[in-house]
């Protein structure tokens, strides 16, 4: 994290001292929109590349498919997914996301140069998750390229 700048994290380890991997990460909203770019941006962070081109494509492809309420394909950490424009040549859009305990969102939308952060607490609340990027941002990208 040192060459995004991301200094105050905590990142669950199991008894041996090793980071968990794909759980027990924090991060503050603004972390997560850096680490977003890094990956809108291929791997690259102000003029270096922090982590190999290849190796972002290949883990945001999609691999296997999701069951409900998913509306996905799950890569390596990131799940893939996709929007139509509905314009008249209907263009998908493909977008992926980083998907957290609690309802914590890191979206990434490259046709648009576009990253969202989304944080909640779903959990406490008791309440139906909300896909807020699907349900309430989409239709905006949408509004405006109509």
């Amino acid at each position: 994290f040192q060459p995004l700048g991301i200094e105050s994290y905590h990142w669950e380890t199991d008894p041996q001292g090793t980071h968990t991997g794909g759980f027990g990460l924090h991060l503050r909203p603004m972390d997560m929109l850096k680490f977003g770019r890094l990956y809108l941006n291929e791997g690259g962070w102000e003029g270096r590349q922090i982590i190999q081109t290849e190796t972002v494509r290949y883990s945001t492809r999609p691999f296997l498919p999701a069951a409900k309420p998913q509306k996905a394909f799950y890569g390596w950490h990131w799940w893939t997914s996709s929007f139509s424009d509905e314009t008249e040549t209907g263009t998908e859009r493909e977008y992926f996301y980083a998907l957290g305990f609690g309802g914590q969102y890191i979206v990434v939308v490259p046709s648009y140069d576009m990253v969202v952060v989304v944080t909640a607490d779903k959990f406490k609340k008791k309440r139906a998750p909300v896909d807020i990027f699907r349900q309430y941002i989409v239709p905006l990208l949408l509004q405006q390229n109509g």
